[in-house]
């Protein structure tokens, strides 16, 4: 029963935090680009991780505005119901766990949702 009560706040929690982390991925991937900077002015935690195998954090512009878009490719799909949608959700959240911090706090809180609320006959409830 109390599943049942919070099934759509879940779903609208998975929303927000699509919404936040694609949208906050696109604009700082772009002013990349733009600028050669983050918005931020330095880069977070997770640039120790991706220069460990090589890549330069300030050259990653498009890999940010790209997520940004897998973001949000899987947020409509969630949203509209589509039965790939809980799955596109869940494939950008674990592929955003790199994120160091904050990308990671906010792809932790969609996986624990998502997992919540798996499709069944590859819908989910609405």
């Amino acid at each position: 029963m109390l599943n049942f009560v919070l099934r759509p706040i879940y779903r609208r929690v998975v929303l927000l935090v699509s919404l936040i982390t694609g949208a906050w991925m696109m604009i700082d991937g772009v002013y990349n680009l733009v600028t050669g900077r983050y918005i931020g002015g330095t880069v977070g935690p997770w640039s120790r991780l991706v220069s460990s195998v090589g890549l330069h954090p300030q050259h990653l512009g498009l890999v940010f505005v790209i997520f940004g878009l897998a973001w949000g490719v899987a947020l409509a799909g969630f949203r509209q119901g589509a039965g790939w949608g809980w799955w596109a959700e869940v494939a950008v959240s674990v592929a955003t766990l790199w994120y160091l911090w904050i990308g990671t706090l906010l792809s932790v809180v969609c996986l624990l949702l998502l997992l919540r609320q798996r499709p069944r006959r590859g819908l989910l409830d609405r």
